[in-house]
């Protein structure tokens, strides 16, 4: 992995014609502007990337349960110390290599977008496309970048799926049975959820294959699961006024689940009618045909169009239409 990268690294350099051209390119294409807006929903700005990667990171090198694994293998604390520093440094220069390989792409493709000329489909195939057009000259470049990513992707799959059959099996099996039932067969048991989660990994690839970014995806799904593992462990390990207390539930939260669909129904009425009446100004007309019956005696609207005003009167068996027609004052 380490030789396929450093030489993407080298081949980027001397594809765009050396670091100098690199910077200007990207000083000219606004790719070295770091925007330090606090708004909240731009995508990639400086505190944006800064605090969600912080956290995901602190994941990654303390909590994350095949780090853990890792550490728990070593014979002492400062080893333990000295394995995370090292894990830390790599992944901030390997992060740091990729960017300037993104960066590279875009000096190369500055006058020709391969995404926006039809040469890929996602952005996600820019280096690939990259390696294959630029390496061709270089014998067996193209082999070395795909020995890199399998190494890397397999290394690091071997690693979860071992993770994830440890934890099903510590979580939803051991609790269940006896250790003389268990312990015997503890490593088919083991081998068998590897070869579940491995199976349902590659099946999940025919529908990522269907996503436009993955990057997004993979950030996305992180967001959902480290911030609450990263802040329960951080809680109990950080104030020591936290405790295990456990309270009745608030009433919301032990409704029967029947009545989700009327608490969604209610939601989207209430504040739909609530955002309504505070952004209401110059009411367009509505057509009565769109509306409920039970709703139009509430409609009194004039069609500017056609000089006509249209009402709506009656009571629970009925509606009558009155249409009121007036001639244009114009043609007076």
């Amino acid at each position: 992995m380490v030789v396929g990268v450093f030489a993407v690294f080298i081949l980027g350099i001397v594809s765009a014609g050396g670091l100098n051209s690199i910077y200007d390119k990207a000083m000219r294409g606004h790719r070295l502007d770091f925007n330090f807006s606090i708004d909240m929903t731009i995508r990639d700005g400086f505190w944006q990337v800064l605090l969600g990667n912080l956290i995901i990171w602190t994941y990654q090198v303390t909590f994350y349960a095949g780090t853990v694994q890792k550490y728990i293998s070593l014979s002492s604390i400062s080893n333990i110390k000295k394995a995370a520093i090292m894990f830390s440094s790599g992944s901030v220069a390997f992060h740091f290599i990729a960017i300037l390989i993104g960066i590279m792409v875009y000096a190369k493709y500055s006058g020709c977008d391969p995404l926006t000329s039809g040469q890929v489909s996602r952005p996600d195939q820019v280096i690939p496309f990259f390696v294959t057009e630029n390496g061709q000259s270089v014998p067996g470049l193209s082999g070395i970048f795909i020995a890199a990513l399998f190494s890397s992707g397999l290394s690091t799959l071997s690693a979860t799926l071992n993770t994830l059959a440890a934890t099903i099996y510590g979580d939803f099996i051991s609790p269940f049975f006896s250790e003389g039932v268990l312990v015997p067969k503890e490593g088919y048991i083991l081998k068998l959820l590897v070869a579940l989660t491995g199976i349902t990994c590659t099946c999940l690839t025919f529908f990522i294959d269907r996503v436009d970014s993955i990057i997004g995806l993979v950030l996305s799904l992180l967001g959902l699961t480290v911030g609450l593992s990263t802040g329960i462990f951080s809680l109990g390990m950080l104030f020591p006024r936290a405790n295990s207390k456990v309270y009745p539930p608030f009433i919301l939260f032990r409704l029967s689940f029947w009545y989700s669909s009327v608490m969604s129904f209610l939601m989207v009425i209430i504040m739909g009618l609530l955002v309504s009446w505070f952004t209401k100004g110059d009411r367009e007309f509505i057509d009565p045909d769109l509306i409920s019956p039970i709703s139009r005696s509430a409609i009194t609207h004039v069609r500017s169009g056609d000089n006509s005003l249209v009402t709506y009167s009656g009571g629970t068996l009925g509606f009558d239409k009155t249409t009121h027609n007036f001639e244009d004052s114009s043609r007076m």
